[in-house]
């Protein structure tokens, strides 16, 4: 079935298949996402046999937009894999410091530690019935409000210490002038 165009040779389009000119642009297009330059654009096509796309018939064209199509999505599934997986990472990174950070917490106020208790502080800190289910942005502000009240505790713990230890230097002190020692 021919088509007048206006080009310059006439196109035929077959039955079914989109027109030259949607075909062209989705070849073009495809090329561009695939990031194929010119020197793999001339050896894609001399493998179909042709030195340009416009040698090639609709059919062909058509084929070939099919191919790259394909290809595109291989690459595209697979990025999406890699980002799936870098995410999980990034997840799997923030639990163990949250955990890290709650046991050292719990660790200092000589609270019991165990992994099923950890994980019960964070989800109630987080607000969630599963530990899994905690995000990454919730996950960080955990992390980070354990690390300050660990920075706090370690604080007052040292505070309580010397002010413990200058009561016992005070007491061996007066211990000393009045001339009895232990």
């Amino acid at each position: 079935m021919r088509v007048e165009s206006k080009g310059r040779r006439p196109k035929y389009k077959a039955q079914g298949l989109p027109t030259r000119g949607q075909l062209n642009r989705k070849y073009h297009y495809l090329l561009k996402e695939l990031g194929i330059n010119e020197d793999e654009k001339h050896s894609l096509l001399s493998s179909w046999g042709v030195s340009s796309s416009t040698e090639l018939s609709d059919e062909k064209l058509y084929e070939l937009t099919l191919f790259l199509g394909l290809e595109l999505k291989k690459r595209s599934s697979k990025a999406k894999a890699q980002k799936q997986a870098d995410h999980r990472a990034e997840l799997d990174k923030w639990r163990k410091r949250v955990i890290a950070s709650i046991g050292a917490w719990l660790k200092l106020t000589n609270q019991p530690c165990g992994i099923g208790y950890i994980k019960a502080t964070a989800c109630q800190g987080a607000e969630v019935t599963n530990f899994n289910k905690i995000g990454i942005s919730k996950l960080r502000s955990l992390y980070n409000e354990f690390g300050n009240k660990n920075k706090v505790q370690k604080a007052v713990k040292s505070l309580t210490q010397s002010e413990e230890d200058k009561a016992l230097l005070e007491l061996m002190a007066k211990q000393a002038e009045n001339g009895v020692m232990s």
